[in-house]
């Protein structure tokens, strides 16, 4: 569980990672500065007027080469599990066909009815079959943290369950 109540199960797969990836980020940030700000010190040119050589150290260079490769490799998991469970939507989801045309989108439901405004169930799988008719379109959902192109000629899918009620911009 986390700490925030997200609006959709896709803002939840990608907003919890975003936030761990930015706390990482925060305390890497803050360690370089510190270990820049220890070097300043103890190697200032007043401490030290001749510079000494230094030797390698294998320990050191393992460890700086180990860590951020586990970091990048945990980031690279992480996207590609969510990245599967976002690409595909549960057997029964409700299908809504999309169209994107400048100004507007244009929501088709399975019984036929058309809107303007996209409609869904609370708690309930939605599967989007989007096309465009004139050029590429990009429909996302901030709320939702979803995004994706639309292009003319390509039908392109998106799903998600909406959680929290609401009016959500598109």
């Amino acid at each position: 569980m986390t700490p925030f109540h997200w609006v959709s199960n896709t803002a939840g797969l990608i907003g919890g990672p975003l936030l761990i990836i930015t706390a990482a980020c925060v305390l890497l940030f803050l360690g370089v500065i510190g270990v820049m700000l220890g070097f300043l010190i103890r190697y200032n040119a007043k401490r030290n007027p001749t510079a000494t050589p230094t030797r390698e150290n294998t320990a050191l260079e393992i460890i700086w080469t180990v860590i951020p490769l586990a970091l990048v490799l945990w980031m690279f998991y992480v996207g590609w599990m969510n990245f599967g469970r976002l690409r595909n939507p549960p057997k029964g989801a409700m299908a809504v066909n999309v169209l994107g045309r400048q100004w507007s989108w244009s929501f088709t439901y399975a019984n036929g009815r058309q809107s303007d405004k996209l409609r869904v169930p609370l708690g309930k799988a939605v599967k989007l079959i989007m096309t465009s008719s004139d050029v590429i379109h990009s429909f996302s959902v901030p709320a939702f943290k979803l995004k994706e192109d639309v292009l003319p000629g390509m039908k392109t899918r998106l799903w998600f369950v909406a959680d929290r009620p609401g009016t959500y911009d598109i």
